[in-house]
């Protein structure tokens, strides 16, 4: 057989090999995605908490984001350099605080948007009970049962930043090393320093904009399947999206490690 038509080991089959959506991150994923689904029916949540729970998770992620943003290393910084700016004169002055402060502005503004959106449309008792973050924190994350799932999505992303930034900075016997993330073939000449937080990034912007979509289909098929077929759909559907995402940054990494 001649080399042009021998199969390529580092073809991607589809659909998606089943073995991958055992991998850590597809699996946690999933669990947390559904765990929305479980809330209604063990739970009774209506549509405002289930959404609100979304919102929070996506909070939690950013705020872990904003972390990793404010702990990147000098090297790192210089990919956000201007094209006038040699990575030889080092990251931009005051770049560190710069991207760290972009960052919490860009997901914080449309999370506190939506936030507001659904309390005034969902609310409904919610509000009337609610008169300030402690009340909310009480009434709707303690009591409510948020604080569960949350808990679970704030142990995953420290249990990554630990991997991703923490170990690497440890003076171990057996230096523990950032496994690369390339998300695209441009990707893979960066350090994997820079590669673990491109993905999280990407990650989470991805993540708010289908959290975004879902509320916009909401808008109009809502009236249509009723709160709860609603919900259920919003949660398969997001879910679904985010299993296939992360399944599809797996099976990229597969395919560059075997290059």
């Amino acid at each position: 057989m001649s080399p042009s038509t021998k199969p390529s080991a580092a073809t991607p089959r589809w659909p998606i090999p089943p073995r991958t959506l055992l991998r850590p991150p597809v699996v946690v994923e999933l669990v947390l995605g559904l765990s929305p689904l479980l809330g209604v029916l063990w739970w009774r949540w209506d549509m405002y908490l289930m959404v609100m729970l979304h919102l929070l998770a996506l909070a939690v992620s950013g705020a872990w984001l904003v972390l990793r943003t404010l702990v990147l290393s000098s090297r790192a910084l210089c990919y956000f350099n201007p094209p006038s700016r040699s990575e030889q004169q080092g990251p931009f002055p005051a770049a560190r605080l710069m991207l760290t402060g972009f960052t919490t502005v860009v997901l914080a503004v449309p999370l506190v948007l939506l936030a507001g959106m659904v309390t005034e449309t969902l609310g409904g008792s919610w509000r009337a009970a609610t008169h300030g973050i402690g009340d909310f924190w009480r009434v709707v994350v303690i009591d409510a049962g948020l604080w569960l799932p949350l808990a679970l999505v704030c142990a995953w992303e420290a249990a990554s930043f630990a991997a991703d930034v923490v170990l690497p900075a440890l003076p171990l016997t057996r230096r523990f090393s950032v496994p690369t993330r390339p998300i695209a073939a441009a990707y893979r000449a960066l350090s994997p320093e820079l590669q673990a937080f491109l993905y999280a990034r990407a990650f989470v912007v991805l993540r708010m904009i289908v959290t975004v979509l879902a509320l916009g289909v909401g808008i109009f098929v809502g009236p249509l399947i009723g709160i709860v077929g609603l919900g259920v759909l919003l949660v398969v559907l997001k879910t679904a999206v985010a299993v296939f995402l992360e399944a599809g940054a797996v099976i990229d990494a597969d395919a560059a490690a075997r290059r």
